[in-house]
């Protein structure tokens, strides 16, 4: 077991979930980022993705208008300045004690399962992960770890079967840590509901192993379902979220949990090649878009909500919502060719995902940049393009 105490930790997490959006730390000054708005400069409609996919030349922008200032500080390879700011306002966000700056998601899922396992070599995760299918077996390779996917539902009945057998072994094989990630992308963005994600922890405690969110789109989850993020993150010791999927940064990631387990990590990070000499770029316009997200996303799903309402009315568009689903659903035409529908809506500035062999139907991603038009003008795009 990891060298800190478990409960303690998660009780004191479970508390600062409690109180909603958690108490802000005392930050730079950061501008919000509606009074940027109009240095954005593509105003495309996206039912594809998680942020603005803001292009090279708007995040040029944006990065001038951001170091303007001379009181901006910049980091020394992921060090200070800027990035202290970033880390204390993901440690303030997820309700955890500290926070570390990584370059990508799969190093910050990587350095956590290392530093939960241990001298215990497993580590259960879904069979449909980021880190299972995604990561090109880093873990294995890398750190000698031996990743158990679990095939179907990641319940706390599956995770204890897996357990058993590892106990009963000839030869004893010990689990060291359980990785859940939620949403789920190769599940479409399926979630694992706040009771579930309590009963894995409560499982985890009692049998001593270390539990790893692999929360690259938690915020749009929180928004989704409308729950703080903070109360997500309280099952878990260590929780990694994405600055770019929701936060439009062009990459990086951060790794939150208790501060005895993560100190030192940026050696880690170095050890592994991640630390760039600067990365400012990333962290400065992550921290500008983090503050309003939930309400731009609850602003787009009610745009979309609506959207649905009125285009059901419609026998030629038919919509699926995915079960345990969040930002992610179903569009099915009748009397429209999908190829011909999408480049059609690409003309009108709204951009959907390219149909593929292997969907029935469209898929729709919810995502702020929906919320830019009301849903009758956007409804009325939609009929306009099934016209021709």
């Amino acid at each position: 077991m990891p060298n800190f105490e478990r409960r303690a930790f998660l009780k004191t997490g479970g508390a600062l979930a409690l109180t909603g959006m958690i108490g802000r730390p005392a930050l730079a000054s950061t501008p919000n980022h509606r009074s940027l708005e109009t240095e954005i400069t593509d105003k495309a409609i996206r039912f594809s993705g998680d942020g603005l996919s803001l292009t090279p030349a708007d995040y040029a922008r944006l990065l001038s208008l951001l170091t303007a200032d001379d009181s901006f500080e910049h980091d020394g390879y992921g060090n200070g300045g800027i990035i202290g700011v970033l880390e204390q306002k993901f440690a303030h966000l997820l309700g955890k004690e500290t926070a570390v700056f990584l370059p990508t998601g799969t190093m910050a899922n990587h350095l956590a399962v290392r530093r939960l396992t241990g001298s215990r070599e497993r580590v259960i995760v879904q069979a449909d992960s980021h880190l299972y299918n995604d990561s090109g077996d880093c873990v294995q390779e890398l750190s000698g770890l031996n990743l158990v996917p679990i095939e179907g539902e990641f319940s706390p009945e599956a995770i204890k079967s897996v357990l058993g057998r590892s106990a009963s072994g000839r030869v004893k094989t010990e689990v060291g840590a359980i990785v859940l990630e939620s949403p789920l992308r190769r599940g479409f963005n399926t979630t694992q509901s706040l009771d579930q994600m309590a009963a894995i922890a409560d499982l985890a405690r009692e049998e001593g192993v270390g539990l790893h969110l692999d929360g690259a789109r938690l915020a749009m989850q929180a928004a989704h379902q409308g729950i703080a993020i903070a109360e997500y993150a309280a099952n878990f010791d260590t929780v990694s979220m994405s600055l770019y999927k929701n936060f439009n940064a062009t990459g990086g990631a951060v790794l939150a949990g208790p501060r005895e387990m993560l100190d030192g990590l940026y050696h880690d990070r170095r050890m592994f090649g991640g630390s760039p000499y600067q990365v400012w770029p990333m962290a400065s316009v992550a921290l500008l878009f983090v503050e309003d997200f939930i309400a731009e996303y609850r602003k787009a799903k009610a745009v979309t909500d609506q959207l649905v309402n009125l285009l059901g009315d419609d026998s030629r568009f038919r919509f699926e919502m995915i079960p345990g689903g969040s930002n992610s659903f179903w569009m099915h035409l009748d009397g429209a060719d999908p190829e011909a529908f999408v480049e059609g809506l690409a003309a009108r500035h709204i951009h959907l995902i390219s149909p593929r062999p292997q969907w029935d139907g469209l898929l729709m991603m919810i995502n702020p940049t929906i919320g830019r038009r009301t849903a009758e003008e956007l409804a009325g795009d939609f009929l306009a393009t099934m016209e021709g």
